[in-house]
């Protein structure tokens, strides 16, 4: 899979990000990022990785990034919105490009299921976090949005 996604010859990199949102609470899991992390070291985002070459798809990224950082195999992934972003916190002046996909809590899963086998710095924040990155908010928004078009 090549790292647009649609051949047009931009170079940046591609992410999948996971709103994991648990209705109860009406809060999303988010995590905070080591500062040695890159990209966005040091910041609070959702979760979610690099798509890899080897991923059939960008759902199939989503997907393994739900069980790498979860350990659980949703049913039920629906995608939210897509979003471009250019980071040169680290002087590379990088594109990237991220696939916001929503898992929420209560469908086919429950709270207790979720893992996490990485031992990231997990937590429940609502949008509106001061800490969260400002596309994760976004994002954020437009999948609330969408609940109150059902």
């Amino acid at each position: 899979m090549d790292n647009y996604g649609g051949g047009a010859g931009i170079d940046c990199d591609r992410f999948v990000c996971l709103l994991v949102y648990n209705p109860t609470i009406k809060m999303f899991l988010v995590e905070d990022r080591p500062e040695h992390w890159k990209p966005y070291g040091g910041q609070t985002r959702v979760l979610g990785g690099h798509v890899e070459d080897t991923d059939e798809n960008i759902k199939a990224a989503a997907y393994r990034e739900m069980m790498n950082g979860m350990g659980i195999a949703p049913s039920d992934l629906s995608h939210v919105c897509k979003c471009v972003d250019y980071d040169n916190n680290n002087g590379t002046g990088k594109l990237h490009l991220f696939d916001y996909f929503c898992f929420t809590e209560g469908k086919g899963h429950t709270e207790s299921r979720i893992q996490n086998p990485q031992r990231k710095k997990l937590y429940y924040s609502k949008r509106g976090g001061e800490k969260i990155h400002p596309l994760d908010r976004w994002a954020m928004g437009v999948f609330l949005d969408s609940l109150q078009d059902i």
